[in-house]
């Protein structure tokens, strides 16, 4: 078992004026609801969406973090600072 949980998908976002499309802004968060720090070097999102987490990430216990297609933007629109990115999308 894992404290580790996706607690928000952002597939289908509301395209932002200027852009050519709305997959600018989607994201996936993560938060850890362990009591303890979470190492997540290698871990990988696989699918439609692809990441893999670069040495030395740590989710803190307690704190959510975000992985981006486009995370300036994110950074722009929403606030967010906690962001990795950018995630790409499997093509078929």
């Amino acid at each position: 078992r894992t404290g580790l949980v996706i607690t928000e998908i952002m597939y289908n976002p509301r395209p932002v004026p200027g852009w050519p499309t709305n997959l600018t802004l989607e994201f996936i968060e993560l938060f850890n609801a362990n009591a303890w720090d979470e190492n997540l070097t290698g871990f990988s999102i696989t699918g439609t969406v692809r990441y893999v987490f670069p040495s030395n990430t740590v989710l803190c216990a307690g704190q959510y973090l975000a992985v981006a297609r486009v995370p300036g933007l994110m950074r722009t629109n929403y606030g967010i600072t906690n962001l990795l990115g950018p995630g790409t999308r499997a093509t078929a």
